[in-house]
C-alpha cells in the first residue's frame, strides 16, 4: 500500500468540515466527497494525484473552509457580536497566507499560541452568552450532574429532558443520560465547577487545538491541516450545544499526538472510544490493523471496557436501555445531512435500520485495516498512525451516510479525525513549508 496521501486527505478534511454546516443535500454530498477523497488517499493512484495539489491550491481550500465558518457562524443561541464567531477563521486565513508565502518564518509556534487565544476568548463570549438558554443536550448533562451528586441512577428516571428533535409529537421526553460514563464524569464535573457544562466543550478545545499544535510543530509540516481543525465551520455551535463531540475530539487528539507510547496512547484511545456508542464500527481497525507496538490495542480495549463498566454494574438494563436501545430506536430526522436526510428532501421518508450502516460500516473500515497491513507501512510510526485515523474516520463517515441521522457535530469529528491523520502523513509530496 501507498504511503498515506497527506495532501488528498487534507482535502478530504475539508469536505467534511464543510458537511457539517450545508443543507442536507449539499453536505451529503460534500461528505461522500470526503469518502472518495479519503479512499483515494490510501491507494497508488492518490498518491500520483497529490502531486498536482500545490500549496497553493490546499490554501485555497483552507480558505473556503474559513469562509464557510465566517459565513455560516451558526450561533444556536444567544446573541453575540457578529465578530465572535468570525475571529478564529479569519485569523486562520491570515495564517494559512503567511505559511504560504514564508512570511511567518520561525514563529509558527506563537502563531499558533495567538490562534488558540482568539478561540479561548471567542469561545468564553460564545457561552456567556448563550447563558440559561438550553437545548436538551444541555439540559441532560444538567440533570445527570445533579444525580451524581445526590447518587442517583443517572440512566434511569432521575434524569429526564425535553426531546428537541423535529417531527416527535408535543411533550416527548428523554429519559436516561444517553451517552457513556467518561461522559457523564466530564461534563459532571465542568457543571460543578462553573455552573454550565459548556464550559467542558471549551477546555476540551483547548485540549485539541494545543495537541493538533503539537503535531504540527513537532514536524514542522501540517500547518494547513492544523489550521482547519483551527477553523471548523460550526465551532460556535459545538460549543454553545454541549455535544459532546468536542471531548471525544480532543481525546482522539490526546491519542495521536502521544502515538509513540503505547500505553498512554492506549489509554486515550480507550477513553474515545468510550465515550461515544458509535466508536463501535472501530473495532475491526483495533483488530486488523498491524500495529508497530502490540500493546496499543489491548490498552485501548480494556481502557474502554472499564470506563463503560459502571453503567452496566450498576444499573445494567437502565444502561442498555438509555445508551444503545434509545439511539437505535430514534427516527430518522429529516434535517440529517446524509442519505436519509437528501431523501426527505424530496418528500421521502426512510429509516434506514440500525444494522445497514453499522454492517456496511464494519465491513468498509475492516477493508482499510487489511490495507494497511503492508509490513512495509510499519516502518515509520507517523505513517502508522496516519493510516490508523485516516481509516477510522471513513469507517465513522460510511456509518454517519447511512444511518437514521447525521447532525453537525458528527461530520466535525469526522473533520478532526481525518485531519489529524492529515497532518500525521509524511508524504514525498508534502514538501516543507517555505521559510524566510
Amino acid at each position: 500500500m501507498a504511503t498515506p496521501s497527506a495532501r488528498l486527505a487534507f482535502l478530504a478534511a475539508c469536505a467534511f468540515a464543510l458537511a457539517g454546516v450545508l443543507s442536507a443535500r449539499a453536505g451529503a454530498f460534500a461528505a461522500a466527497l470526503g469518502l472518495s477523497l479519503l479512499t483515494l488517499s490510501l491507494t497508488d493512484r492518490g498518491r500520483a494525484i497529490s502531486r498536482y495539489l500545490s500549496d497553493l491550491r490546499l490554501t485555497a481550500a483552507l480558505i473556503v473552509v474559513a469562509l464557510v465558518a465566517i459565513l455560516v457562524p451558526y450561533s444556536i443561541v444567544g446573541v453575540v457580536p457578529r465578530w465572535v464567531p468570525m475571529a478564529l477563521p479569519a485569523v486562520a486565513i491570515l495564517l494559512a497566507v503567511a505559511f504560504l508565502f514564508g512570511w511567518v518564518g520561525r514563529g509558527l509556534v506563537l502563531a499558533g499560541a495567538a490562534l488558540i487565544g482568539v478561540g479561548l476568548i471567542t469561545g468564553a463570549i460564545l457561552i456567556r452568552a448563550a447563558g440559561q438558554s438550553a437545548i436538551d443536550v444541555v439540559l441532560l448533562h444538567q440533570a445527570a450532574a445533579s444525580a451524581l451528586a445526590h447518587g442517583q441512577n443517572i440512566y434511569g428516571p432521575a434524569v429526564t429532558a425535553p426531546n428537541g428533535a423535529p417531527g416527535l409529537p408535543p411533550g416527548s421526553m428523554i429519559v436516561g443520560y444517553p451517552y457513556p460514563p467518561i461522559v457523564a464524569a466530564a461534563y459532571a464535573a465542568g457543571t460543578w465547577l462553573s455552573g454550565d457544562p459548556r464550559w467542558t466543550n471549551l477546555a476540551a478545545w483547548a485540549v485539541l487545538i494545543l495537541c493538533a499544535l503539537a503535531l504540527f510543530a513537532a514536524r514542522q509540516r501540517g500547518a494547513l491541516a492544523f489550521l482547519v481543525i483551527s477553523a471548523l465551520p460550526g465551532r460556535a455551535a459545538m460549543l454553545q450545544s454541549g455535544w459532546t463531540e468536542m471531548l471525544s475530539a480532543a481525546l482522539v487528539a490526546l491519542a495521536a499526538v502521544s502515538w509513540s507510547h503505547p500505553v498512554l496512547s492506549g489509554i486515550a484511545l480507550g477513553l474515545a472510544l468510550g465515550s461515544k456508542q458509535y466508536f463501535a464500527v472501530a473495532l475491526p481497525l483495533l483488530l486488523l490493523h498491524k500495529d508497530s507496538r502490540a500493546r496499543r490495542a489491548p490498552v485501548a480495549l480494556a481502557t474502554a471496557a472499564i470506563a463503560l463498566l459502571p453503567a452496566f454494574i450498576l444499573a445494567p438494563r437502565d444502561a442498555w436501555r438509555a445508551m444503545v436501545v434509545s439511539h437505535a430506536e430514534t427516527p430518522a430526522r429529516i434535517d440529517s445531512t446524509n442519505l436519509a436526510g437528501v431523501l426527505a428532501s424530496f418528500d421521502i421518508r426512510w429509516a434506514p435500520p440500525p444494522w445497514l450502516a453499522l454492517g456496511v460500516a464494519l465491513i468498509a473500515i475492516g477493508i482499510l485495516a487489511r490495507r494497511l497491513n503492508d509490513p512495509a507501512g510499519l516502518a515509520r510510526r507517523a505513517e502508522n498512525a496516519a493510516g490508523f485515523w485516516l481509516a477510522c474516520g471513513g469507517g465513522l463517515g460510511v456509518f454517519f451516510l447511512l444511518s437514521s441521522q447525521a447532525m453537525p457535530n458528527y461530520w466535525y469529528l469526522v473533520a478532526v479525525i481525518v485531519a489529524i491523520g492529515a497532518t500525521l502523513s509524511e508524504v514525498v509530496e508534502q514538501r516543507p513549508m517555505p521559510t524566510r
